[in-house]
């Protein structure tokens, strides 16, 4: 019997309900019909609300497998005929189109975000952007950037420093030479600017502290003219976490750091 079996061509099986082995496999002229029918119902509207039923649903509605109604609804995804979401199911028509994720203004993240946010923010950009301007500084650049470093030290109040400050630091950013980077930190010096900014950096401003604040500006220029990308990133760090300190009574960069013993 085994051997008649073989000689046969068969298992000897029935062929299964819809969507299930042999049976699932899809023809030409099978798919072909499908698709054909689909096409149909799609330009009837005949999908309540756009939607198609879920695929076990439709295949014993048409009669077919399911790996054969997969197959034709792939061509009609192909065509632009039906779009399909995880989750959601299967729709007629174009999909919708995406919806960009609207940024909050610099004025309304001034209001969201905490003084130690900011000053982690800083910290993710700038050490870097020193770092690019140590390896990228022309010459007429580095004269450029100790010339907004050497304004820093003639500053007559905490606004005046503010604003030449964040010219040394935007200075900084233009000479590494990265737009994305130039842009999160002008997005940053907006954040900036809110009230409570200024009260802090009022409270916090003294001829001594100007001195040292120079200083460590000093520092990072130096770091940058020497065209020494390792010590111009610290230089900046460490500054940073100076101004944060002062600031906001915290030094932020332990919350950026791995946990000992490694990333994992």
């Amino acid at each position: 019997m085994q051997d008649h079996a073989r000689a046969g061509g068969t298992t000897g099986r029935k062929p299964g309900p819809p969507g299930h082995g042999d049976a699932d496999a899809a023809s030409g002229t099978e798919r072909s019909g499908i698709e054909r029918e689909l096409r149909r119902r799609i330009e009837a509207d005949g999908f309540p609300g756009g939607r198609l039923p879920p695929e076990r649903v439709l295949a014993e509605e048409l009669g077919v497998g399911r790996r054969a109604l997969r197959e034709a609804l792939s061509v009609l995804e192909g065509e632009g005929r039906i779009w399909r979401r995880q989750g959601l199911g299967t729709f007629a028509g174009a999909p919708p189109a995406p919806v960009e994720p609207q940024m909050p203004r610099a004025d309304a993240l001034g209001r969201l975000a905490s003084p130690v946010a900011v000053m982690e923010a800083r910290l993710a950009v700038e050490p870097v952007a020193a770092r690019l301007a140590a390896m990228r500084a022309t010459q007429p650049q580095l004269d450029q950037l100790a010339r907004a470093a050497g304004r820093t030290f003639g500053a007559r109040s905490a606004q005046d420093y503010e604003d030449l400050d964040s010219h040394f630091h935007r200075t900084i950013a233009e000479v590494a030479g990265n737009v994305l980077l130039l842009s999160m930190l002008d997005l940053l010096s907006r954040v900036r600017r809110e009230a409570r900014w200024g009260q802090m950096r009022a409270a916090s401003f003294s001829p001594g502290r100007l001195e040292r604040l120079g200083a460590e500006h000093t520092a990072i220029l130096e770091a940058i003219t020497d065209r020494d990308p390792a010590r111009a990133e610290a230089e900046m760090r460490r500054h940073l976490r100076a101004v944060a300190v002062r600031l906001v009574g915290m030094d932020p960069l332990p919350l950026l750091l791995p946990p000992e013993g490694g990333e994992g």
